[in-house]
């Protein structure tokens, strides 16, 4: 049975890396683990930790009633608050459980949040190299990826971000530490990169001119706005795992930019993949 031609072009667009997973395979039986370094898929070497393991069969051994029965779409209550205070101690930000979502993995996480940002034709600004996957992401959702060329060290290139930026701008991915170079972005460069977006955020949330005898409708005056991202201490073991920086202005009398992470852990003694979103209300400027 034929399948859709896009799926198809997918598929052949991305089976490079899974030969390539397949031939680092290979290679290890040949010459032996120890002697072949494989930076494909972005295995862990690092086994979870006993705790996780003693917790599993602690599960396993008294099961939980009802413990295997659908769960509310945000995930259990008590894990979000979990995470919630584990993200709380580490960012010094005011996180609750009800700001926090579980998915499978944060590749689940992503398209989520990009679900619920993007419509047909919106932007996702990614930097180059990126995680090849992110592309595929943004297209489930209608988007359109905006490749940005990265310094020569692969750190963000500011001003090629800032005339990437237009007024389809959605989100920005950014990734640190990046998957796949493993530069780490410095704060400085990440204040730079807040200053700079919230710069463009301002200049698209200001309201449209109307007269009063000829309004213009709340959907028409509010318009578009950029990504919006503030530098935050927010230190994430997962190499692999990217921050998202969405906004949206509104026609009312406050707007509420939207900063939306999505985490994973596995460091900890009870790994988790979430989605964070907290909301802040000010004056429209």
């Amino acid at each position: 049975m034929p399948i859709a031609s896009k799926i198809s072009s997918f598929i052949e667009r991305a089976s490079w890396i899974r030969k390539m997973f397949e031939e680092g395979a290979a290679l290890r039986a040949e010459f032996g683990d120890q002697n072949v370094y494989d930076f494909t898929l972005g295995n862990p070497t690092v086994e979870p930790p006993e705790e996780l393991q003693q917790e599993l069969k602690k599960l396993a051994d008294n099961p939980v009633p009802g413990m295997h029965r659908y769960m509310n779409n945000a995930g259990y209550e008590e894990t979000r608050a979990a995470v919630a205070e584990v993200i709380a101690e580490k960012s010094r930000l005011p996180v609750s459980g009800a700001q926090v979502i579980m998915t499978c993995g944060a590749g689940a996480a992503l398209n989520v949040v990009l679900k619920t940002l993007l419509n047909p034709g919106d932007e996702v600004i990614i930097l180059t190299p990126f995680f090849v996957e992110y592309k595929f992401y943004i297209d489930n959702q209608g988007g359109i990826p905006v490749e940005v060329v990265t310094e020569d060290d692969f750190q963000p290139d500011l001003d090629a971000i800032a005339s990437a930026v237009s007024d389809r701008t959605r989100a920005v991915i950014i990734n640190s530490p990046n998957n796949p170079t493993g530069v780490i972005y410095p704060e400085a460069t990440l204040k730079k990169l807040g200053r700079m977006l919230a710069a463009k955020e301002k200049s698209w949330a200001q309201p449209s001119s109307s007269s009063p005898t000829n309004p213009t409708p709340a959907s028409a005056s509010a318009k578009r706005c950029p990504a919006s991202l503030t530098a935050l201490k927010i230190r994430l073991s997962s190499p692999h795992t990217p921050k998202i920086w969405p906004c949206r202005a509104t026609a009312s009398a406050t707007w509420r930019p939207t900063r939306i992470w999505t985490m994973s852990n596995c460091s900890s003694k009870v790994p988790y993949s979430a989605t964070v979103s907290s909301a802040s209300s000010m004056p429209r400027p």
